[in-house]
């Protein structure tokens, strides 16, 4: 930059040029190092057994306070439990860390389009593992793959949009873009992972989790010796009822 500033003086300025040179590396570095994540995935993957781990890993810990440092972000602890996502989410997190240090908004696009493509790569791993394996699953096995699937699904993927907000943040886009921010939903693939489309193969296996039944509230109430009938309705006095006069009564004169 000092270089192309004192070239500047004899109107030789190639500064301009500099910035595409700085953003096609920051690119293929970030593109490499979330590649590098997808296979060790796949690696991890193929030797993957599932297996109840100590709940004090991820499951059972308390939530940590807020970050007191504006700006980050605390993983989530659930993908102790399943060490193929943790490891997966701890090389996209060191891309991050790379990317940062040279982060032109210019990179939302293919930042985004690298992240979705090593998403699809994922949730094709995790139904490849189900369909080798799904045959053999134990009731227990069956519940801990479950749980895999809503960690990837409900934690992974939301907290990996969440450091994309972060590094390029939607105001900043909006403002280079020249819209208001509530429309840069319509710019497919610009700062935000297609969650839905990510998911889709695996609709099926996140459909088979049930939301609990909530409880009948009578039988709650009839338990407890609360009585569920409502008290007979009394006469309102908001007016009063109408006086007719009798036969034996006569009208004041």
């Amino acid at each position: 930059m000092y270089f192309g500033l004192s070239f500047s003086r004899v109107g030789a300025d190639f500064r301009g040029q500099l910035a595409p040179m700085f953003q096609l590396v920051a690119a293929d570095a970030f593109r490499g190092a979330v590649q590098e994540a997808a296979d060790k995935f796949q690696e991890d993957m193929n030797m993957y057994t599932l297996i109840a781990l100590p709940s004090v890993l991820g499951g059972a810990l308390p939530p940590s306070a807020p970050g007191v440092q504006p700006g980050t972000l605390q993983p989530p602890m659930v993908l102790l439990d399943f060490p193929p996502l943790a490891c997966f989410l701890n090389s996209v997190l060191s891309a991050f860390n790379d990317l940062r240090l040279c982060c032109p908004l210019g990179l939302a696009h293919d930042v985004t389009l690298c992240l979705q493509d090593a998403a699809h790569t994922v949730t094709h791993q995790i139904l490849a593992f189900h369909r080798a394996e799904a045959a053999a699953f134990s009731s227990r096995e069956a519940e801990l793959f479950s749980q895999f699937c809503s960690a990837y699904a409900e934690d992974l993927l939301p907290f990996l949009n969440r450091c994309l907000q972060l590094l390029f943040p939607p105001a900043q886009l909006a403002l280079v873009l020249g819209v208001p921010a509530s429309q840069l939903a319509r710019f497919d693939g610009l700062g935000c992972i297609d969650v839905a489309a990510v998911l889709q193969p695996l609709d099926f296996l996140l459909s088979q989790k049930e939301e609990p039944a909530p409880p009948e509230i009578t039988a709650e109430l009839s338990s407890l010796g609360v009585e569920t009938q409502l008290p007979e309705s009394e006469p309102t006095r908001s007016s009063p009822p109408d006086c007719e006069p009798t036969a034996d009564q006569q009208p004041d004169e």
